[in-house]
């Protein structure tokens, strides 16, 4: 399984975790299609982990998700005017994957002092609740740290641990101050389904538009927002 399939279904998964957000919002349908979407961040995490180890122009990869944050900014922005919703951070894909190559990239420095703004990065994404706060830069930084396969299921587990707290609490009585802010609800767990397609990839790129997903993401939420709204007229 390459770079390519794992995309694909990163892609798939986003899109039906979308669909349960904003068009579908009864029960079972939606929690089906919500679970199914926790399948999706931990691949693109993934990808953005393996692709600033292979990448031949980190700068030139640093920029892409840059300009792809701010695109999908500007479109949220758009749609905070035409609505009165603001969704610009917390919807933002882009943003977690940015600060979190923004990260890998600075504790490879040589210089400390640079290693030292990764705390105020992973502050931020906590405290202004970006899309998929805290839990989504420590994945980002799970996969870029940690190299065998066996210890970044474990510490992706300790990290689910700490920011999906309604089955902890149930079984052992333990909360976790970080769970509600964004990451609580107990089908959360089934990012841990994204290690199965992990485990076979196989090291390999495959052949696929880097530009695909830049143009995707924010095309498909302006789709999702119009059908939403001509569905509610």
């Amino acid at each position: 399984m390459n770079m390519k399939t794992l995309k694909i279904i990163g892609i798939i998964t986003m899109t039906l975790d979308h669909i349960g957000v904003y068009l579908v919002h009864s029960a079972p349908w939606h929690v089906i299609l919500r679970s199914l979407g926790r399948v999706a961040y931990p691949l693109f995490a993934f990808m953005i982990a393996e692709g600033y180890a292979k990448t031949h122009n980190v700068k030139r990869y640093w920029l892409r998700l840059l300009g792809g944050s701010l695109i999908t900014e500007a479109c949220l922005a758009g749609y905070w005017i035409f609505s009165g919703e603001n969704l610009m951070i917390r919807l933002d894909l882009f943003l977690p994957l940015f600060l979190g190559l923004s990260c890998l990239i600075l504790w490879d420095t040589k210089r400390w002092a640079l290693r030292l703004l990764i705390a105020p990065i992973l502050f931020f994404a906590y405290w202004f609740e970006i899309s998929y706060g805290l839990y989504g830069m420590l994945l980002i930084l799970i996969f870029g740290w940690i190299k065998p396969w066996w210890g970044r299921l474990t510490a992706a587990t300790v990290t689910g641990l700490l920011f999906i707290s309604q089955p902890l609490y149930r079984l052992f009585g333990v909360y976790s101050p970080f769970a509600d802010r964004i990451y609580g609800y107990w089908y959360q767990w089934f990012f841990m389904l994204a290690f199965v397609p992990l485990f076979f990839y196989n090291g390999q790129k495959g052949r696929f538009s880097k530009w695909f997903f830049y143009a995707y993401y924010p095309a498909h939420l302006l789709v999702l927002f119009l059908i939403g709204q001509w569905i509610s007229l």
